[in-house]
Parts: C-alpha cells; structure tokens; sequence
C-alpha cells in the first residue's frame, strides 16, 4: 500500500488555447489566465490581444500532490483600470488521475470556465489543457470505503 500522505510530483501544464464567451461585448477581449495551485501565488499566460479565441500554448510546470486544486481564472487585461474577470474554473487532480492510471502523458482536457452575474452563474467559455508528468501509485490515494474506483476497475 501506498503513503497515506503523498509527496508532491511535478506536473506541466500546457494552456494551449480558450474559446471565449463574449456575452454581448462590442470590442474583443484582451484575455490572459492565471492559474493557481491550492492557493499558491499565480502563474500567468502573456496577453492574447483583441480576441475571444486566444491560443498561448504556454507550459508551466507545478508542484502538486494528488489532492491539489489547480484554480484558473481568465481575465481581460485593460491599459487603464483593473483588469477584468472572463471567468474560472477549478480542476480537481484526484478524479483526473484516478481515471489515467495515476500519470499524465499528453493528457488532453477541456475545462469550463464560468462567471457570477447577478441571475446567477453564467458559463463562460472554456479552456483546452494538456497535461503530463506525475506518475503515483493510485491505490494510495484511492477511497475504496467510499467507492471510488478507476473507470472500469471493480472489487
């Protein structure tokens, strides 16, 4: 059996590209994302300039434990003023790793972003990630008491 406290692990993490909602916005956004790890300070993409497709394809690597949050937050850089929040998302490792067997390798998902407005919340686009590295034994972080089983696995 495995730790019952796992160390952490180095995790790339490649934003490649976001389709954007405009939610009826006249001028394109100028988007970048931040992206955060269990409350750690933020990591951040460059600027893509007057889009609502923006691609970065920008790699950062993390240190992370199965249990981390990695927490994006899409923003719109203005010259003048705060920037403004487009949306975010959170994406939990543990299911993710779960079902990979515990390792990335060019591991490929979508994430949902989405905004609070005053109705509620509002989906906001999405961002396509690529992940790889990390490579643990998943039946140390695994609640089988609970149920919880990789895709196709059975006790």
């Amino acid at each position: 059996m495995g730790e019952s406290n796992p160390s952490y692990s180095q995790l790339q993490v490649t934003i490649f590209s976001a389709n954007l909602a405009s939610n009826g916005a006249f001028l394109k956004a100028d988007p970048y994302i931040e992206l955060s790890v269990d409350g750690q300070p933020p990591k951040r993409t460059e600027v893509s300039k007057k889009t609502w497709t923006p691609r970065w394809e920008e790699h950062f690597t993390l240190l992370v434990q199965p249990s981390s949050k990695l927490n994006f937050r899409v923003l719109n850089h203005k010259s003048l003023g705060s920037d403004t929040l487009l949306g975010e998302g959170v994406l939990e490792l543990k299911p993710l790793l779960i079902n990979n067997n515990g390792k990335f390798n060019e591991y490929k998902t979508k994430l949902k972003l989405s905004f609070e407005q005053k109705g509620g919340i509002q989906p906001a686009g999405e961002v396509n990630l690529i992940f790889n590295g990390m490579n643990i034994d998943i039946t140390a972080i695994l609640d089988i008491s609970n149920g919880e089983l990789p895709t196709g696995m059975t006790y």
